[in-house]
């Protein structure tokens, strides 16, 4: 069995959505690899790519799995740990899956767990006919041991996935393109990548299978058993990392060139929880900038470490290639795992806006928004986490939460307390407040002239027209956050309040 890692979920009779690759463990064998694969196209489809004991399934629509007749994908009958109708899988929008236990009511007798797949940290031992854990590549290579035979398994800065042997014979695995292939490895002519000259190496050693990223290698009953083990020598990539996470909370520091402008205020509330991050020149490119606001509840040590850590998680994703969508999405979600790995109790709303000279790029979870000016008109491009939203509402509910209705001028709550359905942290709600971030890629237009982003203390009493009236009335972004703030207090706003405004 898997052993525990951060950000592992446990699921009994309810789903969860769940973002990059994950392992579904519900057997004393093995489980199912599940890596999302965004539509690429406009004819494409959203799928999951499914792995279970050499097989794939690419899935594009909800897909059943146990032990039992009628399901899509069959489990050994002896495996007594999965259940008949254990659950499913369903794929969602923009590289978003959901995974349920249970099929019917009640769940499954064991539960689900679900474990986020990542790189090798320890050394792994494959029994004979084992299989190992998945697990993707990162800056370092991973040593595939077949007895004496080493074999350095990497992921180059073109994309391609190569094995290495010590004759330095280079095979290749996978390019960019590659969804799923699998490589025979041993002695035996006929292998995709044959040692003919190693005694120790077993005619048939073993299997590697890849999967859009995710790798899984299989002992195939080898005589003298396969290791992995992380290469620990190349520190780089990982001093570089920690380094990032030292850049401060809010960069205020402007040149002559910059146009944007920021103003916060504690208004008519005991403390201030809000925080935001402006970076430019993300990762050293010219003319690509961060810009995030985080507006705190029950506290503000969410929203703080937010702001300190969700723009490197960004990056790194980047600097890996992925594209824009995922990355922002796992950030999200590696930023909720640090919070609740820290054991921070409260919670925090997101907006975050990445301007290139292409492209903006949103993403948002909870109800803090991103208006853009489009000729002096207001183009929403963000969309507001409710609890009583008609998708939000359904998928509390499967999750096993229910939402209150508004009453007396209220809001509808989360379990009749929490006012947003998508946030960072709020441990407490489980998978009912989910993290998970939706995401809008925005061709950059002469047209556009301005975007603002802003916490609920704004939009609960400006309306998005308003607020690009005051931008477009004046070319100084610092003036127009500043009277935008304003305004929210005239008008009666209880929050706190904070405005960034970028002239494009």
């Amino acid at each position: 069995m898997i052993e525990y890692q951060r950000g592992e979920s446990s699921l009994r009779a309810a789903g969860q959505e769940f973002v990059g690759p994950q392992l579904v463990s519900v057997g004393r064998k093995t489980g199912l690899v599940c890596v999302p694969k965004p539509k690429s196209g406009l004819f494409d489809r959203d799928k999951v790519l499914v792995f279970h004991e050499s097989r794939l399934f690419p899935i594009t629509k909800q897909t059943t799995f146990g032990r039992g007749e009628g399901v899509d994908i069959l489990f050994d009958d002896d495996d007594t740990y999965v259940s008949r109708r254990h659950g499913y899988v369903q794929p969602r929008r923009g590289g978003v899956f959901y995974v349920h236990d249970g099929i019917d009511a009640g769940g499954s007798t064991n539960g689900t767990r679900v474990v986020p797949v990542s790189e090798i940290a320890e050394n792994q031992e494959l029994q004979k006919g084992g299989w190992s854990r998945p697990f993707v590549l990162g800056q370092t290579p991973v040593r595939l041991n077949l007895h004496r035979e080493s074999l350095a398994l990497q992921k180059n800065s073109d994309g391609t996935t190569t094995l290495t042997d010590r004759r330095g014979r280079v095979h290749q695995i996978a390019d960019p393109k590659t969804e799923f292939r699998v490589v025979t490895i041993g002695r035996q002519k006929g292998n995709d990548i044959e040692i003919a000259d190693d005694s120790y190496v077993s005619r048939k050693h073993a299997k590697l299978y890849y999967i859009n990223g995710v790798i899984v290698i299989e002992d195939t009953y080898s005589t003298n058993g396969t290791t992995l083990e992380p290469v620990r020598h190349r520190q780089t990539a990982k001093q570089e990392e920690k380094e990032e996470l030292k850049t401060p909370t809010a960069v205020k520091e402007k040149v002559e060139v910059s146009r944007w402008g920021t103003t916060e205020t504690i208004g008519r509330r005991a403390e201030m929880e809000d925080a935001h991050t402006t970076v430019e020149n993300l990762g050293g490119e010219t003319g690509r900038s961060f810009y995030a606001i985080y507006d705190g509840h029950g506290g503000k040590r969410a929203a703080d470490l937010a702001a300190k850590i969700l723009h490197n998680l960004v990056l790194r994703q980047l600097r890996d290639k992925q594209d824009m969508g995922f990355a922002l999405t796992k950030a999200f979600v590696e930023t909720d795992q640090e919070i609740e790995a820290l054991g921070i109790n409260d919670g925090a709303t997101a907006i975050v806006a990445i301007v290139d000279r292409k492209t903006i790029s949103i993403a948002n979870a909870g109800d803090a928004r991103a208006v853009l000016d489009v000729r002096g008109r207001a183009l929403r491009v963000s969309r507001d986490h409710k609890p009583d939203d008609s998708q939000e509402r359904r998928r509390i509910q499967e999750a096993g939460g229910f939402v209150s209705p508004a009453r007396d001028g209220g809001v509808a709550r989360v379990n009749g307390s929490l006012a947003v359905a998508r946030a960072l942290g709020d441990r407490e709600y489980g998978n009912l407040v989910s993290p998970i971030p939706d995401i809008k890629l925005i061709d950059r237009l002469p047209e556009h002239k301005a975007i603002i982003l802003a916490c609920d203390g704004v939009w609960d009493v400006i309306s998005d027209q308003e607020a690009v009236n005051i931008t477009a009335s004046t070319e100084d972004p610092q003036e127009a956050s500043n009277w935008i703030m304003q305004e929210a207090l005239r008008k009666g706003s209880r929050d706190n309040i904070s405005v960034l405004v970028v002239k494009l």
